[in-house]
């Protein structure tokens, strides 16, 4: 029974750390393997919308680690997952969002996932932040720009590293030290382009 129980530990355990790599591999390895290319013109017109720092990202997915502590809980029913599966959220309509202006950050995410150290007191669960952003940064990538930046909310600090097509098509990963990474699909709007 004990070699059992622990042939099970190492599965979940092995699946754990394959989870892991492949949120990693693709949020930084340039999940956009699928998607088409961006052309020359359609990169130099993302560059110009980027220089304003002003867009808001409408999210309509949440995509959670599937870590074992997470899938049990949700095939138990106590998280409140809605979509094709407890790793592929539907958030169309919520008013979920990420958006900067000049120097700073907005976001109203929801969190899905375990999450290891309580930083804040009110029973907030979720990614809500209204800071300055640091080490920005914006990449080429096959369909289209890479963004990454940091931004603090108390102790915790988040890593934000986007994935922007030319045609607005964006997936954010949210790294944090104390929670599962979290990913979110949607689209992204500029300050004065039209919908």
């Amino acid at each position: 029974m004990r070699r059992k129980s622990r042939n099970i530990f190492a599965l979940c355990y092995g699946c754990w750390l394959v989870a892991i790599v492949l949120v990693l591999t693709t949020s930084t390895s340039g999940c956009d393997a699928g998607k088409a290319t961006a052309s020359a013109e359609q990169l130099a017109a993302l560059d110009q919308q980027l220089k304003s720092n002003e867009w808001r990202l409408e999210v309509e997915f949440a995509m959670p680690m599937a870590s074992p502590e997470y899938v049990s809980a949700a095939n138990l029913g106590v998280t409140q997952a809605r979509g094709s599966s407890v790793t592929n959220i539907n958030l169309t309509g919520e008013g979920y969002y990420l958006e900067m202006h000049g120097d700073s950050i907005k976001a109203y995410l929801p969190y899905y996932g375990r999450r290891d150290n309580v930083t804040r007191v009110g029973g907030r669960g979720g990614i809500e932040l209204d800071t300055e952003y640091t080490e920005y940064k914006i990449r080429n990538s096959r369909s289209g720009k890479t963004l990454e930046f940091f931004a603090r909310d108390g102790y915790e600090r988040f890593r934000f590293l986007m994935e922007l097509s030319s045609g607005g098509r964006t997936e954010v990963s949210v790294f944090s030290p104390q929670r599962d990474v979290i990913r979110y699909r949607g689209m992204t709007r500029f300050k004065g382009a039209t919908p």
